[in-house]
């Protein structure tokens, strides 16, 4: 691994607001950015793998600028009426990563950038515990949800440990999230 150029953050930027035209070019009815679960974005995202000290790095406004930058790009080009989806994580399981707390900061950000809804995830791919086991009880992360929904105004959507649809209604019914993600479920 090495640290990107400031140009390389640039491309990656501008290719993520590319395959959204493309998209919206295709007929698709939103773009849904992946912020999470360890992958490219969420590195900016957290304190454990974010060690930068430029304007992409150190203060949590700074590690949210390439989400930012990304979602305030795809409404330029598309339009305030083409929805964007952001997908981060709620908790990333990660010692000296970020916190729920950070996350819930940068849910704001987003919002605020103009993301139509957030995806709540779990944990990342590499983290030291389970977030999907059948060990963890389901609905178990809705509390992380709780405290978003609060701070936010935009809908959540959520999968992780919802794995019945009866538990997801509830917790749509109870107001905690507002769509629920199968994910795997619609895979059986």
């Amino acid at each position: 691994c090495r640290e990107m150029s400031t140009e390389e953050i640039e491309e990656v930027r501008d290719a993520h607001i590319e395959g959204i035209r493309r998209g919206k070019e295709a007929d698709f009815d939103g773009g849904d950015i992946h912020g999470g679960t360890g992958y490219m974005i969420s590195n900016f995202f957290s304190l454990l793998t974010n060690s930068r000290t430029d304007k992409y790095g150190g203060s949590i406004e700074n590690r949210a600028r390439l989400a930012v930058e990304i979602i305030d790009g795809v409404k330029r080009k598309l339009g305030q009426d083409f929805p964007v989806l952001f997908r981060l994580c709620a908790d990333e399981l990660m010692p000296g990563g970020s916190t729920p707390e950070d996350m819930r900061k940068i849910a704001r950000m987003l919002e605020e950038a103009g993301a139509d809804a957030l995806g709540l995830l779990i944990g990342w791919h590499d983290s030291p515990v389970s977030s999907l086991g059948m060990e963890i009880p389901q609905g178990y992360y809705l509390y992380l949800a709780e405290a978003w929904k609060k701070e936010l105004k935009v809908p959540l959507m959520m999968s992780f440990r919802l794995n019945s649809p009866y538990v997801a209604e509830k917790a749509m019914d109870d107001g905690k999230i507002d769509f629920w993600e199968p994910c795997r479920q619609l895979l059986a």
